[in-house]
């Protein structure tokens, strides 16, 4: 068999049949109308054409195609005059084409469904040849077949559950293996019936990755002579991997046509709706251009942004690490999310933000969380975030089952792709309500805490608030002003998310952007509220509490540290956590939390 052939991607979906694993698939992932290169002659064409192609001229196989909505179809249009009307003679032997015009297209299902049943049980159906004298074989592919035989049990009509019957028996059949036919089953975005789906070898085809998208640029090239783009081939690769091809065959296309150059962005754009229809909308691609010249000061973030860059590098080279999925914990303002956002622009890899697959249809969000989970897996390796994790996803196994166990399915999707230990991607998700997390979910994650800054770090963060501003303007943590806006700012319980606003305020009524007008804005910002404060604090002492490790603790082997007195009240001589304190301080603060 031809090299090229083998190394395709449309070889993937009839690999069983050439390796005698089965005669009755279920293709998953990448849609067969997603464009690829035709392994004999390096154009473009989809990947259905060239699953025809390769099925005829390696197997001898006759594609024909069956949906709901386009009814039955073939090509005939490159054979010759004899093998055309071999194949109409073999086809109306079994299927009434000319009556199935008059049918419904669940009535058309059942018709074709049961000419195959009889196609592969009859022994004289194997007597057909090609003009070349190989023997004449069938490949059925049964379009969106969730359509046909929807996984439900519930609403089916009779035309439903007669073609999930005849599916049932074609896909078990002896017969159909000794006779030498190929039964194809595909999906867009639905499952079909398991018992169904049971009896099928599940392939799941892969959307390209980094190798194959250069070779795919390298095709559509040749066919589109006067696209052109900003960056170079191999940063597009990189940028438009494990996404379909008709994406930037698309972009290509207009390049050619318009004489104008692809703007990165546009690749990116598309990218995102990528992930997202992939995903089903479960995952988004992580807009990591808000943080674009932020830099995160300060002894309680400097830690764990080591500790993650750390594990990230050894994600990059390979490397196996004991443990992939992280929470960042503590007070509101603290830089979690930030903090998670520039870890991903600096990981360099796909960066995706889960979102709650929850639906609003019995079933939906079953099938959306096996989605979410395994396009996750597609993606890899990968950086995943979960922003406000509490918020989106259900955290705690509980007897709650007021939603018919759609929490119950979400929290199970999530703690299996939590234990997958064949995923290459870290997580990281981010808290300020640690306690809201069961067991089950803790056991699976270490618990990294990002404290509220010291009085020590106020300075720095205030000139990193400044140059994030205005990128022009830079001004020394040693400035008496930027040193008595940071203790007004501390004394004031103020996060760097509040000074930022207060500095932002401030401009709006004095429009020069220096030291001054830092210590206008500290002035100015009113007192945090003591219920906010209090709920920092506890949040904080909850995430010290649950950290996986002393060595994830801001002021281990840091001697300078700056201990605030609330956690100096939790620590014995040895400067080491005190549980009986912790938890006494816990308890005393618990009544005034508001978050």
């Amino acid at each position: 068999m031809n090299e090229k052939v083998t190394q395709s991607a449309c070889y993937k979906v009839v690999e069983p049949y050439d390796k005698k694993r089965g005669a009755a698939i279920f293709v998953t992932g990448r849609p067969l109308y997603d464009i690829d290169i035709n392994p004999y002659d390096d154009g473009l064409t989809t990947l259905m054409e060239c699953l025809r192609i390769v099925g005829k001229n390696e197997f001898g196989l006759f594609q024909i195609r069956f949906s709901l909505g386009t009814s039955i179809s073939f090509d005939l249009s490159d054979l010759d005059k004899d093998d055309k009307e071999t194949v109409s003679r073999f086809i109306r032997n079994y299927i009434d084409l000319d009556g199935l015009k008059g049918l419904t297209p669940d009535d058309q299902a059942i018709v074709i469904l049961q000419g195959l049943n009889r196609m592969v049980n009859e022994t004289k159906s194997q007597q057909y040849t090609w003009l070349q004298g190989k023997p004449l074989k069938i490949m059925l592919v049964f379009e969106v077949s969730e359509d046909m035989v929807p996984s439900s049990a519930n609403g089916l009509t009779l035309s439903q559950i007669v073609a999930s019957e005849l599916s049932f028996f074609l896909s078990q059949s002896f017969s159909l293996r000794n006779s030498g036919h190929y039964v194809i089953f595909t999906q867009v975005d639905g499952e079909i019936r398991s018992f169904v789906k049971n009896n099928l070898e599940e392939v799941n085809l892969p959307f390209p990755n980094v190798s194959e998208k250069c070779k795919f640029i390298d095709a559509a090239s040749k066919r589109y002579p006067n696209a052109t783009f900003e960056i170079d081939k191999s940063e597009i690769a990189n940028l438009s991997s494990r996404t379909p091809n008709r994406s930037i065959e698309k972009l290509m296309r207009s390049s050619d046509f318009e004489k104008i150059v692809i703007p990165t962005k546009q690749i990116i754009l598309e990218k995102s709706k990528d992930v997202e229809s992939i995903s089903e909308g479960t995952l988004t691609l992580v807009d990591t251009s808000r943080i674009n010249g932020v830099v995160l000061e300060g002894s309680t973030i400097e830690l764990p942004m080591q500790i993650m860059k750390g594990n990230i590098d050894n994600i990059r080279s390979g490397k196996k690490i004991a443990n992939s999925n992280f929470i960042f914990a503590g007070g509101a303002g603290s830089g979690k999310t930030d903090g998670a956002l520039i870890l991903a622009a600096y990981s360099n890899l796909v960066a995706l933000e889960m979102q709650s697959p929850k639906g609003g249809v019995v079933g939906e969000t079953e099938r959306k969380a096996r989605k979410q989970q395994h396009a996750i897996r597609e993606f890899s390796p990968c950086f995943t975030t979960i922003d406000e994790v509490t918020e989106k996803f259900p955290t705690q196994r509980n007897d709650f089952d007021g939603d018919n166990g759609a929490s119950k399915a979400v929290i199970g999707e999530f703690l299996s792709g939590l234990s997958d230990s064949s995923r290459k991607n870290i997580i990281v998700m981010t808290t300020n309500c640690l306690w809201r997390i069961g067991e089950a979910l803790l056991s699976r994650v270490q618990v990294i805490p990002v404290l509220m800054p010291t009085l020590t770090d106020f300075p720095a963060i205030i000139c990193s608030i400044v140059k994030s501003i205005d990128p022009n303007k830079i001004l020394s943590k040693e400035d008496p002003n930027v040193q008595n806006a940071a203790r007004i700012f501390y004394y004031k319980n103020c996060s760097p998310r509040i000074i930022r606003s207060s500095i932002l305020n401030s401009l709006s009524i004095r429009d020069t952007l220096n030291s001054e007008l830092i210590l206008f804005a500290a002035e100015d910002a009113n007192q945090v509220d003591y219920r906010d404060r209090v709920s920092s604090i506890y949040a904080d002492l909850y995430a010290i509490r649950l950290t996986s490790s002393k060595s994830f603790l801001p002021w281990y082997n840091n001697p300078s540290f700056h201990f605030p007195e609330y956690i100096e009240r939790i620590l014995d001589e040895n400067r080491d956590v005190d549980t009986e304190k912790l938890n006494a301080e816990l308890d005393r603060l618990k009544p005034f939390v508001n978050i």
